[in-house]
């Protein structure tokens, strides 16, 4: 009989290793899941806040922390500072120091919604983000123009 006792112990502590590595595993991949959540919600943090529309926010790859950073690097969009403004146009300079033209269509929107602004509004001198295409030419064909707060451009 001691035998027996011996393999129900080992059998036991078997058991007891398995169910605890189960445990162990799924609630480090929770834990994982709940993580990519919560960072891809403050990644989008700041747009949100200045009130950007949700259905323009796209995951990219390496974007990190910063959705500013991460949003120039897509192609879709761009941000600079305002170097001039014409009716229908604004040019800034953006990344590498390099002038962009953003071209607004009819329907391109200027602020955050519930607060739409008009092309009045864009100063010379103030940062903007333009969100688009690029069209043959280089220029943006821009969407929405949502124009940075001073206060965040000092960061």
């Amino acid at each position: 009989m001691p035998t027996n006792s011996s393999s129900n112990k080992t059998l036991l502590i078997a058991i007891t290793v398995l169910l605890t590595g189960i445990v162990i595993g799924g609630t480090f991949a929770i834990g994982i899941n709940i993580g990519r959540f919560q960072s891809r919600n403050e990644s989008f943090r700041q747009l949100r806040n200045i009130g950007f529309p949700e259905d323009s926010l796209i995951p990219m790859q390496g974007m990190g922390r910063n959705p500013m950073k991460g949003m120039m690097r897509d192609g879709r969009s761009i941000a600079g500072e305002v170097l001039s403004i014409d009716d229908d146009s604004i040019t800034i300079l953006g990344r590498n120091d390099k002038e962009r033209i953003l071209v607004l269509g009819s329907g391109a929107r200027i602020g955050p919604p519930g607060e739409m602004q008009t092309i009045e509004d864009v100063i010379v001198g103030s940062t903007i983000i333009g969100f688009g295409e690029p069209d043959k030419d280089g220029n943006v064909q821009v969407r929405h123009i949502m124009i940075v707060p001073a206060e965040d451009n000092e960061e």
